[in-house]
This record gives C-alpha cells, sequence and structure tokens, in this order.
C-alpha cells in the first residue's frame, strides 16, 4: 500500500500530507524508512497474516477542502474508530473527479497485539463519518450517491499523453463500476469504445485457455499500441476471475429496469437505422448508422475474422451503462441482421473501425513475442519508458511464475511425482 501511494506521489497525481506516529519530518523520510516503520510492528506479531490497514476517505466536489482541512479530518476519523495510537499515513490524491484520502496503517498496537476490525466499515467507520458530515458541514454520503447516477463520460486512452497504467486503470476502474455486463466479452466490448483491451496470456506471453489477464492501450482499429499491463499490478485488480463475479451477479440478480433498457435502446437503433438507410450509397450507410448511434450515446462494437467478416456484434448503451449482444435485442440487430441489412456481402471497409485485417488479440500476442528480452525493450521508441514505465515493463516479462497468469511450477504439490516404494524384494 505505501509502494502503491508512493508510487502516486512520483507520477505527481498523489501528495504526502501527513504523518503519525514518525520520528522527524514526514517529507524527509524516505521510503524505505516509511516501511521500516510498519515492519518494526509487523515482527511484534508474526502470526498476522493481514497485517496493513488501508483506508479511503472520499467527499463531494461541493465540499471545501485543503490540506490542513483533510489532515484534521483524518485524525478525527482515526481517533473515532480506535486506530488514532497507530502509525500511518495520509495521502490526497488528485487522480479521480472528486477529492479523496487514502490512509495507510496497521492493525498490530504498540504492544503486539491485533487491533479488532470486523465489521470496521459497518460499525465504527459508519458511525464516525455520520457524525463528522454533520459536525463539520460535509455533504452527506446519502445525498453524494444521488448525484453518482448522473454518470460522467469517460475519456479515450490516448497513447503517451498521460502514464499507461494510470489511463487503463481508470478506464478499466470506471467500467466495473459503472456499467452492466453479463459477460467477459461484453466487459471487452464497454473497453473497446475507450481503445484499451483485455486479453488473456500466459507467463510467456502466449494465449492460452488459463485465467491470466493483461490490458493494453489500442488504437481506433483495435491494435495494440502499448505494452500488455498485469491486472494483478492494478490497485483494485481487475482480474479475469474477478470480472467473471462481477458478470454472473449482473446477470443472475433481478433486473426490473433491464426490459425498459432493452426497449429504449431498440428504439434508438431503429431511429438511427432508418435515418441511415434513406441516405447515400451502402457503405456511406453504413457509416452514416454508426455516426448516428453515436449521436444517440450507442457504440456498436463489431468483431472480424481474419477474413474481414463480422462474426460478433454488441451494443454498449453509455446512457444507461448497459451492454446487450446484438442477438439478444434481435435477429435484426446481430451480426446477420446488419449484414442483411447494409447488404455487406464482401469484406467490410468501413473507415469507423470496421475492418480489422489482423486482430487486437494477434497484434498484441505478437508485439509480447517479439519483445522478450530487456535489450529489445530498450531500444523501442515508446513514449512511456520513464523510469518507473521501464520498470513496469521489465517485470512484466521477468515475472514468468505468477499466480495472476495461472501458470504452474514443478515444485507445486499436485505436480511432485510420488516415490516408488521398494518391495523387499528389491532391497538388496
Amino acid at each position: 500500500m505505501i509502494l502503491y501511494n508512493e508510487s502516486k506521489v512520483q507520477n505527481r497525481s498523489a501528495v504526502l500530507i501527513h504523518g503519525q506516529g514518525f520520528l522527524g519530518s514526514i517529507q524527509e523520510l524516505s521510503v524505505n524508512e516509511k516501511l521500516a516503520r510498519f515492519q518494526k510492528r509487523f515482527t511484534l506479531n508474526k502470526r498476522v497474516k493481514t497485517n496493513t490497514l488501508h483506508i479511503s476517505l472520499n467527499f463531494s466536489n461541493k465540499d471545501q477542502l485543503d490540506d490542513g482541512l483533510l489532515r484534521f479530518i483524518a485524525k478525527d476519523y482515526m481517533d473515532r474508530i480506535g486506530f488514532g495510537k497507530q502509525p500511518y499515513l495520509v495521502y490526497r490524491h488528485d487522480d479521480a473527479g472528486h477529492p479523496h484520502i487514502h490512509i495507510v496503517s496497521t492493525i498490530i498496537d504498540q504492544n503486539g497485539k491485533r487491533l479488532q476490525t470486523h465489521n470496521l466499515g459497518k460499525g465504527a467507520s459508519e458511525k464516525a463519518r455520520k457524525e463528522m458530515e454533520e459536525s463539520l458541514g460535509l455533504v452527506k454520503a446519502q445525498r453524494q450517491q444521488k448525484d453518482y447516477l448522473i454518470y460522467k463520460p469517460l475519456e479515450k486512452a490516448q497513447y503517451g499523453k498521460a502514464e499507461t497504467k494510470a489511463m487503463i486503470e481508470n478506464i478499466v476502474t470506471g467500467v466495473m463500476r459503472s456499467y452492466h455486463f453479463e459477460s467477459f466479452s461484453a466487459f471487452k466490448a464497454a473497453l473497446a469504445q475507450f481503445n484499451v483491451s483485455a486479453l488473456k496470456l500466459n507467463a510467456s506471453g502466449k494465449k492460452f485457455n488459463g485465467n491470466g489477464l493483461v490490458y493494453f492501450i489500442t488504437n481506433q482499429q483495435g491494435k495494440s499500441l502499448s505494452v500488455p499491463i498485469k491486472s494483478s499490478s492494478f490497485f483494485n485488480k481487475p482480474t479475469y476471475a474477478k470480472i467473471l463475479k462481477k458478470a454472473s451477479f449482473n446477470k443472475d440478480k433481478v433486473d426490473i429496469g433491464k426490459v425498459k433498457a432493452k426497449e429504449d435502446l431498440i428504439q434508438r437503433i431503429i431511429e438511427a437505422q432508418n435515418s441511415a438507410c434513406s441516405k447515400g450509397s451502402e457503405k456511406e450507410k453504413l457509416d452514416l448508422f454508426l455516426e448516428n448511434l453515436k449521436r444517440k450515446g450507442i457504440y456498436l462494437h463489431l468483431v472480424f475474422n481474419n477474413d474481414g467478416r463480422i462474426y460478433g456484434c454488441t451494443y454498449v448503451d453509455n446512457l444507461q451503462r448497459r451492454v446487450f449482444r446484438g442477438s439478444d435485442l434481435g435477429k435484426a440487430f446481430g451480426e446477420n441482421g446488419i449484414i442483411k441489412t447494409f447488404m455487406l456481402t464482401d469484406k467490410v471497409n468501413s473507415k469507423n473501425e470496421l475492418l480489422i485485417q489482423k486482430s487486437a488479440q494477434e497484434e498484441a500476442v505478437s508485439k509480447v513475442e517479439k519483445s522478450n528480452t530487456a535489450e529489445d525493450l530498450e531500444v523501442r521508441e515508446d513514449a512511456n519508458l520513464n523510469p518507473s514505465g521501464l520498470q513496469e515493463i521489465l517485470s512484466f516479462f521477468k515475472e514468468h511464475i505468477t499466480p495472476d497468469y495461472g501458470t504452474t511450477t514443478a515444485y507445486e504439490p499436485e505436480n511432485l511425482k510420488k516415490k516408488r516404494k521398494k518391495n523387499r524384494k528389491d532391497r538388496p
């Protein structure tokens, strides 16, 4: 947690504003010295495996906050939840659309006792939040939740404009939090409109059937521009298993608004289609159809085979933050319906991201397989090859054995060969 927040400070997207329980000026301490303070506590009780406490306090944009007030809030909050005497660090983050701070502490006290954290969020934390909102005149959380229902549009990732990992993380987090998807392919479709793609890879950078997942930035045609970044390296760990769990939850829960949302989406698609089919040639009609969809807040994600022919169709409704397969809306809205409506008898060559001669997955795999050495990486003309970015790239290829990729080693229990017991006859 310290390394995560310190990396944000290094990238100027966060500021360390307070430290409790440290000797000397907190601003003059090195990262190792900050770590050592907590590691000393860990040695007092080595039986505790989860020994770190990480808290995020989020505020409304309407709250008038400066670093002085944020420091007071952090100290008051930690006192109220019973962690006021613990060493902790407070970071102000500036990488989101609302003000928030992160607090890093330990649950081991000075006597080596493990502090109680069971139901901390629903108990002491919830009580402290409500009391502080009242006493400090802050916007109440219940009121903020209503404001968050009006979603703010995510920006497309532009390679080289900012740190690659930060751009991808913001988009992936936003999609997972606010979009309703019921499959991994639907999740990928929602990402695609923001120039981000997800790909299942193993540790050696090749396609496989395991659960390893990487993310990368693409261009408008879906071809990869950045090196892949492991899902486990992100703060919220958007792994393949986590995405499937969220998709399964969305699919199984009772959703009374789904039918109405589907009807509204179909109506907007029909309006866009009718407007497009009344003008121009077949190719112009298809281009106009896609433009009309965008104006109505709809992104159409088409998947192509190596011959450039459509074999997958997904609609992303950005107004209602829902993702639907074309076949779920009706035959007329699936891939065959689009081919029939716009008479796509040959390869599609539209300017609107329609033809992908080489799929994004093959492009990403090719990029990984061609960059197997540190020398290859160092000579590449990459806008993000700063010291921290280079370290991320090198670690991607060096960490060949990691649970994130679903790989196994010869030393795992199931792979150990059982020793053959010698019969008495075999003994000398």
